[in-house]
């Protein structure tokens, strides 16, 4: 026994669940401030699993999954008490109410984790549910609560309540059963007054435990209900008593669970049915039971039914649900469900939902209820969208009264009066359709006759329609319905709804009548709708009638189906990506999605996942998905997300917010100037993984700016005002030499000022611009040299900029500046001094540069070809000019830096919102602009809610970029070898060190070199693993590719994915075993095609075969020859097995 102690910080603890391995346990700890669930292990003590409501301070965890990874309970919130799911992925999410009052409690899990119940407080009273991820919460037709499951969720137990809007008012034992239904398990003494609950239930099914009493309070009897004995209750009590055992004076009180086959109980007990309670266990014997009879033949068949769509006022819509009685028992009443709640039962084979709208759409169901409180399975679902409808009757709602205004005419004969009504309230609860008004026509004699009619003008199409309306009559008189075409000249006038007859009875009532107007219609000005008395009209009658629609089944705008959201994807391999989305809660009649990658169709689903393997670059790639209704409408793309198959973010780290300063250029260190609180003196403060440190003081200058810094951190540059100046001077600072003011002179017979711009990466170059009145001149500094004044293009051209600096100080960029508005870049070295760069060398074009790469080979800045439109560039010798366009083309954005390599650019953009955003243009994306923002998001990296606007710096291996957002700098460091990804379980994946970690068997050793060989380039564009099979007849026909010492977890769920090809179609397999007799399957053992071009295969296997942790799976590819005589060629990249 374990003793598990409570934390210090809590009062006390309980648990009441355990995992199946005895490892997990899950439970309430209480303290002075409420209570919280909690999941417990050895290795991590107490977890506390968080709140859906941070204000309400109780939840309580109820039950546990089979390996620990999912606890279910019930927590309280804003909302009211509402079940929750926990697993370690999602953390604590609630599962919502079935309607009515906003209390639910999740009591049972299944053992996979995947399927929750418990119950629900409607307006009937506590409804059990049954929660899946496919379907959410959905009633099952038992009033009561849930206790128990077996592990395949396929039998349920529990209290069912007689009175369902009372639990206290007698509850019985149930039994449910997945395609069967429910039955209620009677106790042994059963009258009005008694109550029995079933506790348990055994895996398979065939045994109920529990307990009754006679009356309410009373003591309790431990009972079980065997399928065997046809489910009739049996005490244990009972059991001993006509078997011959002594039970001595115990009294089995309550049997709380059974083992696996049924026959092995647990329990308590007392001494003369008093005092304490003591555990029991008992080994049951059945002996030969006669054979058991099908008390299920009690229970309803699931309801089969249709529906008719209908208007009501302001011509939203209702549906009349309609079925066949159910067969079996006798029915009590039909439960009925809309998106899996409960709203409304009825005794009929017919029910009215008036509570939908136009547009939308639903998912109905039933559940039959007999009048033993047996439940009948759930009926099929029926999904169905509501048409929007225009109404082409005018005021069918009778607001206006038509015997003075409004388009209704009424002629009559005899005593007979047209009255405006208004529903009293009885009326409008009578009413399913229930508006303020409707028109009453009395009559006094049989004789007196009258019609309601309208001209309709605007029915302007041919098709289906349907006429609806509400009437009612209060001696049961009948009314006559004609619609007919007028104006069709010397012919008789059409009709094309004939005079119908419809029978009234004094509760209002709604009738539908469906009819075409055909081609008949061309000649017609318009129809006439004719409502009048039948000849049976009886003396004193009063007609009541509203609700009056008229509108085109066919035509009605049917609304596209809602677009899905929550659209995510993560790469299962780097040539495959797996997506899922949702859809907005409501949303039904979806039958399809469309998958969608950059604006083109490349695959369809029938489910909310799907997996591309058609990734052939490297990206990114755009994902949309649409969905499809059975009748065709698509719905409008999801919001669109982009994909990202290259760099992960391997690290981040918040760095000082670099006002005053900026990032080595090998992304190791980062300097800046600060005035210390402390003394008052500026300071250098120098930051790196291994902490912040302070490496110069001084106290003469007023300020400091440090510009560019030097590789490692060992060297700065930038400005500083002195106090004996009236203007900033250029530093140079080093670990060596310390902070020294730049000597910049003799400049005889000039005065002006310097701004320093950048110093190289080795620290001994200085570039800037020296201001003589209005007119800098770019300059170059160098211990050795001295300054040097760069000079200034002829022509137009007054000024020069000093911008950048090479690594190693012997390129330097800039641009000159005219009159008017014209602009040069240039770019100086040592050798050629000063040259003049003009994108796309146009002569007369206008350009700046922003920086030059470390090596010297290539440049960034703007381009100002065309007039207004300035637009960014990248630029070197064996590229030439790319231009880097924005995130949105009527916004601005700015390239600030380019990595050593020239591979990747930086800098910020806005977006369609005028939003900055932080962005980078990366040589494997084909230099399309990169939103950094979306991109973390898109590989999983926790930004800590940090909304980045600029990138200002790169280091020169690409790898670390320098962040900027809202006052704070943030180090974001990329994986850019994303082959051998952490969690990628195959090494060397994609062969880019040679053939380490791979072997080759049944080879020829003295042929092995020169038959498998590395490929250039691979499937991704690098390398890739080529093998050559002779044709010689020492050769060998078969030939396998391995790799071993693969670990795996067991029952995990794994993605193994791959690409091959072939110099000649044919087929291969791969299996994952071990690596040892006897050689047991892992999970994968398939056959696949190989073709003349890249396909990537992606295989889905589980190691449920696996009892324990393992490190000795083989993977292995085994080729084959086949029929082909000629020399064979199989090449192999990107493998790799992902945990799903």
């Amino acid at each position: 026994m374990t003793l598990v102690r409570t934390a210090r910080e809590y009062e006390s603890s309980q648990g009441w669940a355990v995992s199946e391995d005895g490892k997990t346990v899950a439970g309430r700890l209480r303290s002075e401030n409420g209570a919280q669930a909690f999941r417990w292990t050895k290795e991590e003590g107490f977890r506390v699993l968080g709140r859906i409501d941070t204000t309400r301070p109780y939840d309580l965890a109820l039950d546990i999954s089979a390996d620990g990874s999912v606890v279910v309970g019930y927590a309280e919130s804003s909302k009211g008490t509402q079940a929750f799911r926990w697993s370690e992925s999602e953390g604590l999410i609630g599962l919502g109410f079935l309607g009515g009052f906003p209390h639910s409690e999740a009591r049972i899990v299944s053992e996979d984790g995947e399927t929750i119940w418990g119950f629900s407080d409607t307006a009937r009273g506590e409804e059990i549910f049954k929660w899946t991820y496919d379907s959410g919460m959905e009633g099952l037709g038992i009033f009561g609560e849930p206790e128990d499951a077996n592990s395949e969720g396929t039998v349920l137990v529990g209290r069912f309540n007689r009175d369902s809007n009372d639990r206290y008012n007698g509850h019985d034992a149930f039994r449910w059963e997945k395609g069967k239904g429910s039955i209620r398990l009677a106790g042994p003494n059963e009258n009005e007054r008694s109550n029995s609950l079933a506790k348990a239930v055994s895996e398979n099914g065939q045994m109920v435990v529990g307990y009754a009493q006679e009356y309410r309070h009373g003591p309790k009897l431990g009972v079980f209900w065997h399928e065997a004995v046809n489910w009739r209750a049996t005490t244990l009590n009972e059991y001993f008593d006509s078997n011959g055992f002594n039970r001595n004076g115990l009294s089995f009180t309550t049997i709380t669970d059974a083992s696996a086959d049924g026959l092995t109980l647990f329990g308590y007990c007392q001494y003369n049915g008093r005092g304490s309670n003591y555990p029991f266990r008992v080994q049951l014997d059945l002996g030969t039971p006669p054979p058991p009879t099908d008390l299920f033949s009690e229970v309803l068949e699931a309801p089969i039914f249709g529906y008719t769509i209908y208007s009501y006022p302001e011509f939203n819509l209702a549906t009349r649900l309609s079925w066949g009685a159910s067969e079996g028992a006798d029915v009590s009443e039909y439960l009925i469900y809309r998106d899996g709640v409960l709203i409304g039962s009825t005794s009929k084979s017919e029910f009215v939902d008036s509570f939908v709208l136009p547009g939308e759409g639903y998912s109905y169901h039933l559940v039959a209820v007999n009048t033993k409180g047996f439940a009948s399975e759930r009926s099929e679902k029926i999904n169905l969208r509501i048409p929007k409808v225009v109404n082409s009757i005018r005021d069918g709602e009778f607001q206006n009264d038509p015997t003075r205004s409004g388009p209704w005419s009424v002629v009559k004969t005899g005593d007979v009066d047209i009255v405006h009504s208004s529903k009293l309230p009885e009326e409008v609860t009578e009413d399913p359709l229930s508006d303020t008004n409707y028109l009453t026509i009395k009559s006094e004699t049989s004789d007196d006759e009258w019609t309601l009619g309208q001209l309709i003008r605007d029915v302007n199409e041919f098709g289906e329609y349907q006429l609806s309306f509400s009437a009612r009559s209060k001696e049961g008189s009948d009314l006559v319905v004609a619609l007919k075409g007028e104006g069709y000249g010397d012919v008789e006038d059409p009709f094309f709804l004939t005079p119908t007859t419809f029978n009234l009875t004094p509760k209002w009532q709604v009738f539908t009548v469906n009819f075409n107007i055909d081609d008949r219609f061309k000649r017609l000005d318009h129809l006439l709708i004719a409502i009048g008395n039948n000849e049976d009209l009886k003396e004193n009658e009063s007609i009541d009638i509203d609700h009056i629609v008229l509108w085109n089944r066919l035509g009605a705008e049917t609304p596209m189906p809602q677009k899905p959201t929550e659209l995510n994807a993560r790469f299962v391999s780097r040539s495959a990506v797996l997506l899922e989305w949702d859809l907005p809660i409501g949303t039904a009649g979806v039958v399809e999605y469309e998958i969608i990658r950059d604006g083109k169709i490349v695959g369809s689903s029938n489910n909310r996942s799907y997996i591309d393997q058609k990734l052939a670059t490297p990206g990114p790639y755009l994902y949309e998905i649409v969905a499809i209704d059975s009748q065709g409408n698509r719905s409008a793309p999801s919001p669109a997300r982009k994909v990202f198959n290259g760099p992960n973010v391997q690290a981040s780290d918040i760095v000082p917010y670099l006002t005053l300063g900026n990032m080595s250029p090998d992304g190791k260190a980062f300097l800046w100037a600060v005035r210390s609180e402390l003394t008052g003196n500026m300071q250098i403060k120098k930051w790196t993984e291994a902490g912040e440190v302070v490496v110069s003081e001084q106290e003469e200058p007023y300020s400091l700016a440090i510009w560019s810094v030097a590789n490692e951190g060992r060297a700065a540059a930038g400005m500083a005002s002195h106090p004996e100046l009236d203007y900033s001077v250029p530093f140079h600072w080093s670990e060596c030499d310390g902070l020294k003011y730049i000597d910049l002179g003799p400049l005889e017979g000039i005065r002006g000022s310097f701004a320093v711009e950048s110093i190289s990466a080795t620290g001994n170059a200085i570039v800037g611009s020296f201001w003589e009145r209005f007119a800098p001149e770019a300059f170059r500094w160098t211990e050795a040299e001295g300054l040097q004044l760069l000079g200034k293009l002829p022509g137009d051209y007054t000024s020069s900029y000093g911008i950048a600096v090479s690594g190693d100080g012997s390129v330097v960029v800039g641009h000159h500046e005219g009159y008017p508005f014209n602009y040069a870049g240039f770019v100086w070295t040592e050798r050629g001094g000063r040259e003049e760069f003009g994108p796309f060398h146009v002569e007369g074009s206008e350009g700046l540069i922003a920086d030059v790469s470390s090596d010297g080979k290539t440049l960034i800045g703007e381009a100002r070809v065309r007039p207004n439109k300035p637009f960014q560039y990248r630029w070197s010798e064996a590229d030439g000019v790319i231009e880097l366009s924005g995130l949105d083309r009527q916004k601005p954005y700015y390239s600030y830096a380019v990595s050593g390599d020239g591979s990747m650019v930086v800098g910020t953009a806005k977006d369609a919102e005028d939003t900055s955003n932080a962005i980078f243009w990366y040589r494997r994306y084909n230099w399309s602009p990169i939103n950094i923002n979306e991109f973390m998001l898109s590989v999983g990296h926790d930004t800590k809610g940090e909304f980045y606007s600029t990138i200002s710096n790169v280091s020169d291996d690409g790898r670390t970029l320098l962040l900027g957002a809202g006052g704070s700098n943030t180090r974001i460091r990329l994986n850019l070898s994303t082959r051998d990804s952490e969690n990628n379980l195959v090494h060397n994946s994609g062969f880019e060190e040679s053939w380490r970690f791979w072997g080759l068997s049944r080879w020829d050793r003295s042929l092995s070199k020169e038959k498998k060989l590395i490929e250039t380039p691979g499937f991704m564009e690098e390398r890739a693993a080529r093998i050559r099979m002779g044709n010689l007849a020492g050769d060998p026909k078969t030939l396998h590719l391995r790799q071993n010492g693969i670990e795996l977890e067991p029952n995990t769920d794994y993605y193994l994915s791959f690409s091959v090809k072939a110099s000649m179609p044919g087929k291969a397999m791969v299996r994952l075993f071990k690596d040892d007799n006897p050689s047991n399957n892992y999970g994968v053992d398939e056959e696949f095609e190989l073709t003349t071009e890249w396909q990537t295969h992606v295989i889905e296997f589980r190691t449920d075969a696996l009892g324990e942790y393992v490190s000795n799976g083989r993977l292995q590819f085994t080729f084959l020859r086949g029929g082909f005589k000629r020399v064979l060629e199989f090449f192999v990249d990107e493998v790799a097995i992902h945990e799903k």
